[in-house]
């Protein structure tokens, strides 16, 4: 198949895969369309063996674990191998292959949201997993390490060493089967129409939060970065960092600000303008968390002196968005839309 590209007025301007859920991502020229999404997207996660610090066996975000940010990751060239760094450590290197992991642990990882002491939250559902033993002690005694800045945390940010898992996905999850947890799923299930655009044309995905992929605009994120720039405080130089809100599709070209919001079928067309390829198509504005007030290289925040400066900014101009009632307790505000492709495969390129 053809190489394909986004059909203006967008362009890809970067294509981003975070291959262990809440890492660093990697930036790519191209990458093979999936039935999970973009190849190797989320396909690895960390979990608490335990529930010591975060709830058992539950995919680690960072949100739960900021710091999470400081591992680096990358690919050999032949991306036959996945190479992990962190501050301190030696280079880890584990294959990205399934049947590298034939010998290693079964687990089975929970998609979710959930407080460590009490239980509560939401679960979209489970997944199933293999262990890698080397990858979970290396990622144990990085995170379990004592911070030279005095008090009691960990390198992890909590208190108590705990038994950490790297896992490698086995299967991915259909959006069809989540339970109706949040309004916008419940919909789903009683709008035929709504519920083929999530997941009843087949949208799946392994370890990203909610869907397969995430499409962010850089010109919305430099109308943030100006508005920043507006407000007291700390200062922000250039453009809001598209890479805080960890896209996967990148949209430059002659997109304007919030345009994406108002997309509801992104056509992939091949190099040639050839009318034929892969369709995306909307499920939802991206409510956000905390992450996207986060620097993606160290996990601290970007306005130490004003940590939500991100929502603060945007409360203000867009009030009505970080309050839409689809997302019931996630409820945030909107940067980047959720699309799903129901399982079609292809090659995409940034051009």
């Amino acid at each position: 198949m053809d190489s394909l590209v986004i059909q203006k007025p967008g362009v890809i301007q970067e294509l981003w895969i975070y291959p262990v859920k809440a890492c660093r991502g990697v930036s790519v020229e191209s990458c093979q369309m999936t039935p999970f999404g973009l190849e190797f997207d989320r396909a690895w996660c960390l979990v608490d063996c335990d529930g010591t610090n975060v709830a058992k066996l539950e995919a680690i975000s960072q949100r739960k674990m900021p710091v999470l940010a400081t591992v680096a990751v990358a690919f050999s060239s032949d991306r036959q191998q996945l190479l992990l760094d962190a501050p301190g450590m030696d280079q880890l290197v584990v294959p990205t292959a399934l049947e590298g992991y034939s010998e290693e642990k079964d687990v089975t990882v929970e998609n979710c949201g959930r407080s460590t002491t009490s239980g509560d939250g939401w679960s979209f559902g489970f997944m199933q997993g293999k262990c890698h033993e080397a990858a979970s002690i290396w990622i144990s005694k990085y995170l379990n390490g004592a911070l030279h800045t005095g008090g009691n945390k960990l390198v992890s940010g909590f208190e108590k060493p705990a038994s950490y898992a790297f896992v490698r996905s086995v299967t991915g999850l259909a959006l069809a089967d989540y339970p109706p947890v949040l309004p916008m799923i419940a919909r789903s299930k009683a709008d035929p129409v709504y519920g083929q655009d999530f997941g009843g044309s087949g949208n799946a995905k392994r370890f990203a939060d909610l869907a397969p992929v995430l499409l962010v605009n850089q010109a919305s994120a430099s109308w943030l970065g100006e508005q920043c720039k507006q407000e007291n405080g700390q200062r922000m130089d250039g453009d809001y960092p598209i890479g805080s809100f960890r896209g996967n599709v990148v949209v430059g070209g002659s997109a304007k600000a919030w345009e994406e919001e108002t997309w509801k079928q992104i056509a992939i067309l091949r190099s040639s303008g050839e009318a034929s390829g892969i369709t995306m198509r909307k499920i939802k504005e991206s409510a956000r968390c905390t992450v996207p007030c986060r620097d993606q290289s160290t996990g601290g925040w970007l306005f130490p002196k004003n940590m939500l400066q991100f929502w603060k900014v945007y409360g203000k101009a867009f009030p009505l968005k970080t309050k839409d009632p689809d997302w019931g307790s996630w409820a945030g505000p909107f940067f980047g839309i959720y699309v799903g492709y129901g399982r079609q495969e292809g090659h995409i390129v940034c051009r």
